[in-house]
């Protein structure tokens, strides 16, 4: 089955009056808005879905949704409520001023009001992203593939949208991504597809992978007395769009002397700032000591602006603006493309430069911001001096094969760079200095870490990834490294599983947000419960795969400790553990 037939499947004229019949709407009314809304919102996420990064966006917002036949998910007690608030969530982040622009253009063609397009339209893109993430993992299609994949349904969806819509195709405004994903509550109706308020639950399929967001960031709304601003969308839901009233002075007449005021003042003020202290907008033969708090810019920190590099490929690394898509040059040939993560912080491989003195440029797409700098390259067998003090970062390249048991050279030995593992949890393991501390990332998202041993090894366990490609990131305190690992697909297992339980993540350890943990167990799944405190802000279910894994991906959204009671579901607890999340 094509993805484009799974949707036509799922995606049905019941399901459509389902959504308009809890917004008020008539059941031809909700039809017709519903077969316009879904071909042009599927357009905007394949303009979306042309980066890896945005892909990975879509995928990762699609986990807190859970999969499934549809008509059965709406079925479920608070679904339709659960639906409005991930609807709140997801369109301001994946459509931004496409949503106005749906709304507009249904309303001008078919007649229908603005505020009715808008409320179907967010309760229609959580479904649509469940039905593509379904499609996704059922075929075990890598994030870099989505959208191409998408890419190939545009050509259908001319046919399926109403006479005068089909001129939207591929010309829709989608916003940059975002500096982190959007996170949803946990308390109140919980997770779409709960038995019950405050709970909800939402799986993988093939590897029992769920998602937590947990956020604090309140849903607008609008009332009575306060008009419509332009850029703010009203949320789905019982409550009513308010058009601002007629007559008197706009109130943004008001703001025009104010505006004026302030660019005087900022003219003022940034006049006197660059005359005491000139600030260079390009970074040339200079050591890179900015950090991620300046707004937009790129650093570089190592290897450092003016040093003497060997002739092999290196691991250049540095600071930007989270979710920035940076393409470096080596005299004006791009050589990588990399995206600087949640923390600020990014880590590219760079080929083996030839012998003689290199100018590297770093270019943000997303932000504008560049910087340049100089290095200058020995031969291969003549490192030097000034070699050596970049030989922990020509080090940091992804090490494989005969060299991967270099005592003291941070490395990943098992699975090699490219293998292929079977479904479920595998150790990952590599060589470094002992005593030092190493992180190991995949995909972004934290796994925890590990300590090297006095023989010089490290090994973490990876609980249950998800079916497909990943990247493996271990960072150490001065260089980095990097796999990438296809693992297969683990299907659910319809028996009871009797190994020994384990948790891959140890109470009191220190994580960065987001992260994972998980491990192997009895039975057929694991309960864990989340709490702030005595709080409790939310539960999942988690279902064991035929490996008898389970896997729980948490983003909390803000720092602080965070405790998971862990438990056979339906049985005694198994483990507790507060974390430190960062």
């Amino acid at each position: 089955m094509t993805l484009l037939d799974l949707l036509r499947e799922q995606l049905s004229d019941n399901v459509a009056e389902r959504l308009g019949g809890h917004i008020g709407l008539t059941p031809e009314v909700a039809k017709n808005i519903f077969q316009a809304v879904v071909p042009l919102q599927l357009d905007a996420l394949t303009s979306h879905a042309q980066t890896q990064s945005g892909a990975q966006q879509l995928l990762d917002l699609a986990s807190s949704v859970p999969t499934g036949n549809i008509a059965h998910v709406l079925s479920q007690p608070n679904a339709l409520t659960d639906l409005v608030r991930l609807g709140n969530t997801f369109v301001p982040t994946l459509l931004g001023e496409a949503e106005q622009t749906i709304a507009g253009k249904v309303n001008e063609v078919a007649g229908a009001p603005t505020s009715a397009v808008r409320n179907m339209g967010r309760l229609t893109l959580p479904l649509l992203l469940s039905v593509v993430l379904q499609y996704v993992r059922s075929n075990n299609i890598a994030p870099a593939q989505l959208g191409s994949l998408l890419l190939g349904l545009r050509p259908n969806l001319q046919s399926m949208l109403p006479a005068g819509l089909a001129g939207l195709l591929g010309g829709l405004s989608i916003p940059a991504l975002a500096t982190t994903l959007p996170t949803d509550q946990m308390t109140g109706a919980g997770h779409i597809g709960a038995g019950q308020t405050g709970t909800g639950q939402t799986g993988t399929g093939q590897t029992g992978q769920v998602v937590d967001t947990v956020s604090t960031e309140p849903v607008v709304h609008v009332t009575e007395n306060e008009p419509v601003r332009p850029t703010t969308a009203a949320p789905v839901g019982t409550e009513r769009v308010v058009e601002a009233k007629k007559g008197g002075i706009p109130w943004w007449v008001w703001l025009i002397p104010l505006l004026l005021l302030a660019l005087l003042l900022r003219g003022c003020f940034s006049q006197t700032a660059t005359t005491a202290n000139p600030t260079p907008t390009t970074q040339t033969d200079t050591a890179q000591t900015s950090t991620a708090s300046d707004a937009g810019s790129v650093v570089v920190e190592k290897p450092q602006a003016g040093s003497t590099i060997p002739a092999a490929a290196f691991t250049m690394q540095g600071k930007g603006k989270a979710g920035d898509n940076l393409i470096i040059s080596d005299q004006g040939q791009q050589v990588a493309e990399v995206t600087v993560g949640s923390d600020g912080n990014w880590s590219a491989e760079i080929p083996a430069p030839t012998a003689g003195e290199h100018t590297y440029t770093l270019q943000g797409n997303d932000t504008g911001s560049k910087a340049e700098f100089k290095v200058n390259v020995g031969d291969a067998a003549n490192t030097g001096a000034g070699a050596a003090t970049n030989a922990s970062t020509a080090a940091g390249t992804s090490t494989t094969g005969d060299n991967a048991s270099a005592a003291g050279t941070l490395s990943i030995s098992e699975p090699k760079d490219g293998a292929t593992t079977p479904g479920g949890a595998f150790d990952l393991k590599g060589t470094g200095t002992a005593g030092q501390v190493v992180e190991v990332f995949e995909d972004g998202t934290s796994l925890g870490s590990a300590t090297v041993g006095s023989d010089g090894t490290w090994s973490l366990n990876v609980p249950a990834p998800a079916a497909g490609t990943h990247k493996y990131d271990v960072k150490g305190p001065e260089t980095s490294v990097s796999s990438t690992v296809t693992v297969g697909a683990a299907q659910a297992t319809g028996q009871a599983c009797t190994k020994d339980f384990t948790l891959s993540l140890k109470d009191g350890d220190t994580v960065n947000d987001p992260f994972r943990f998980g491990g192997v167990g009895q039975g057929k799944s694991y309960t864990v419960t989340v709490k702030r405190g005595e709080r409790v802000i939310g539960t999942k279910v988690l279902p064991l795969d035929a490996s008898c894994g389970y896997s729980y991906t948490s983003n909390p959204g803000q720092p602080g400790d965070v405790t998971y009671v862990v438990s056979q579901t339906g049985g005694p607890t198994a483990a507790t553990i507060t974390l430190h999340v960062q």
